[in-house]
């Protein structure tokens, strides 16, 4: 009988959790674009450069999500800006001699996501960066898929908190409180990212992207 009661309450604990931990799954996207040029290579140099055409976001309208959990459907929504659905991050040209082993992340620049009409029953949100075939599963760090002979070699994409503290992918970050009140309170989530050399990196085109969901208690 105490068994069962232990078992009947980690159950209990497990449930409680869920009900306050809520993933909100759309068809959400971050693309990110930057340059790596020689140590003697004017950085202003478009020699190298990729048509900033190539990765133009289609525009979405916001997302309503309705949440169901354990079987029981959620009241609880949330939107993501429409101009934060598939959005393109410019990072700054840099140049492959700013890499040392003491200082790998360099040319780091900060991006926002913004949501939106967030009822009451929600508290505060926060991004998983999900797992894809353009993430490296042992480092956590954005893959370069720009191929070709204008592609950098030697150079991942690493995202970071907004305080700086390293984030994986598939890793939650941590969570922004939501403003406002009623039916309608909001957030801005901000986020870095940067250059990571993980050997002696060599100049060209970097390219990389990640899907994204929100999760919110």
């Amino acid at each position: 009988m105490r068994t069962i009661r232990h078992a009947l309450g980690a159950l209990a604990g497990l449930i409680a959790l869920l009900s306050i931990t809520q993933v909100q799954a759309e068809d959400l996207q971050i693309n990110f674009q930057g340059r790596v040029v020689g140590s003697t290579m004017n950085i202003n140099d478009d020699t190298l450069a990729m048509p900033r055409s190539s990765v133009t976001p289609t525009i979405k309208p916001l997302v309503t999500t309705v949440q169901t959990l354990s079987g029981q459907p959620s009241s609880n929504t949330c939107r993501v800006a429409a101009y934060d659905t598939n959005k393109n991050i410019i990072l700054p040209t840099v140049s492959s001699s700013a890499f040392t082993p003491a200082y790998p992340i360099v040319g780091s620049v900060s991006f926002t996501i913004t949501v939106a009409g967030c009822n009451s029953g929600l508290n505060s949100v926060a991004v998983r960066f999900k797992p894809s075939s353009n993430a490296d599963p042992i480092t956590g760090r954005l893959l370069n898929i720009s191929t070709g002979t204008t592609a950098a070699t030697n150079i991942q994409l690493q995202l970071m908190d907004s305080d700086g503290k390293l984030l994986a992918v598939g890793q939650t970050s941590h969570f922004f409180p939501l403003s406002g009140s009623g039916e309608n309170r909001s957030a801005t989530i901000t986020y870095v990212a940067g250059y990571y050399a993980t050997g002696i990196a060599s100049p060209g085109n970097v390219l990389s992207n990640t899907p994204f969901e929100l999760v919110f208690n």
